[in-house]
């Protein structure tokens, strides 16, 4: 497998610069659509990302916690001003440490807490025990209005696991989760189908509404009602 690909992603992540702006149009529709005083963005990725939306229009008025698990990935961001509390950690459902597939420099350049066997096969990712937190954790004790974004590459039910006591609390107002078609070659058994997350959240009394098809993926809008 070549990896010509690999390396022109590293190069667009290193090309964006504070005044870039990814998710723009996403983060918009949140704006418009949902009240908070804490937007929680998990895995943001990129310099200009969601988080630097939300800061333009929100300001001091939110506050922002990040987890970013890919180290390369965390101190550009770190490096380029991110606009809130960032932390190298990823989120599942374990607070503590927990065994996933970073990728590096001659690989991949994302974070995985399972992947395709093809992958490893290809030293797309390297296997290692990182930091985790779960939302639970990281809202013990506050009664914040959350927004939860979440581009996490088939963590999404783990992570939403993690969040049981939030959800019970009905402190989280929505979500915005990326989440990998069943029959995309990025789905991975075991990480919870799009049908599962959405049965799983409607039993907490939310609505969903797809935002994207983005052809391996849909980008889906959870509502609290």
């Amino acid at each position: 497998m070549s990896n010509t690909k690999w390396k022109n992603n590293w190069k667009k992540i290193k090309s964006y610069r504070p005044d870039s702006r990814t998710h723009s149009q996403e983060s918009q529709i949140i704006l418009n659509n949902f009240e908070f005083d804490l937007f929680v963005d998990c895995g943001p990725g990129y310099v200009g990302s969601e988080a630097w939306s939300i800061n333009d229009a929100l300001g001091e008025k939110c506050e922002i916690i990040g987890m970013e698990p890919q180290k390369e990935r965390f101190d550009l961001l770190i490096e380029n001003g991110y606009p809130g509390n960032l932390t190298n950690c990823c989120v599942s459902d374990i607070a503590g440490e927990i065994e996933g597939y970073t990728g590096h420099e001659e690989g991949k350049s994302d974070f995985w807490l399972n992947v395709n066997q093809e992958l490893i096969d290809a030293h797309a990712y390297k296997k290692k025990t990182i930091k985790s937190l779960t939302i639970d954790s990281l809202l013990e004790g506050r009664s914040d209005r959350v927004f939860v974004w979440a581009d996490i590459e088939g963590s999404e039910f783990a992570m939403l696991k993690g969040a049981k006591h939030s959800l019970e609390k009905q402190i989280i107002v929505g979500f915005f989760l990326e989440l990998h078609k069943e029959h995309s070659p990025d789905f991975v058994k075991g990480q919870g189908a799009p049908t599962e997350i959405k049965s799983y959240l409607v039993d907490y009394g939310f609505g969903c509404k797809r935002v994207a098809d983005r052809g391996t993926h849909c980008d889906w809008l959870f509502t609290l009602k």
